[in-house]
C-alpha cells in the first residue's frame, strides 16, 4: 500500500479486513483514519460529511471507499488497532479510507 495514506502499516487483522471492503478483483494500494470525538459530534453533527469528503478528495483520482465506524459496529471489532482508534474518539466515529487499483 502506499506511504501516502498509510496510518500506520496496518496489523495483520486490520489489513484482512481492508482487503474485504474494496470491491471484488481489486487491491488496496492505501488507507487512512479519521478519529472524530464524540464531543465534536453533539457540536457540529456535519463534520462527518466535511472529513468524509476531505478524506475523498486525499485519494484524488485514485478509486476508493470511505467507511464510517461506530462503536457498535462489527468492523470495530475486527482489529485491535481499528478498537484503539475507536476508544479513543469518546463515543465518535472512525471515518476509514480505503484506496484501491483494479486487478
Amino acid at each position: 500500500m502506499s506511504d501516502e495514506h498509510q496510518t500506520p502499516t496496518p496489523d495483520d487483522a486490520l489489513l484482512a479486513w481492508i482487503r474485504t471492503v474494496v470491491p471484488d478483483g481489486c487491491t488496496p494500494v492505501g488507507w487512512c483514519h479519521k478519529p472524530i470525538h464524540g464531543h465534536i459530534l453533539d457540536k457540529a453533527p456535519d463534520v462527518v460529511d466535511a472529513t468524509r469528503a476531505a478524506i475523498s478528495e486525499s485519494f484524488g483520482d485514485t478509486p476508493h471507499v470511505v467507511l464510517e465506524i461506530r462503536q457498535d459496529d462489527e468492523a470495530a471489532r475486527v482489529s485491535h488497532e481499528l478498537a484503539q482508534a475507536l476508544d479513543r474518539t469518546g463515543g465518535g466515529v472512525l471515518l476509514v479510507g480505503v484506496g484501491y487499483e483494479h486487478g
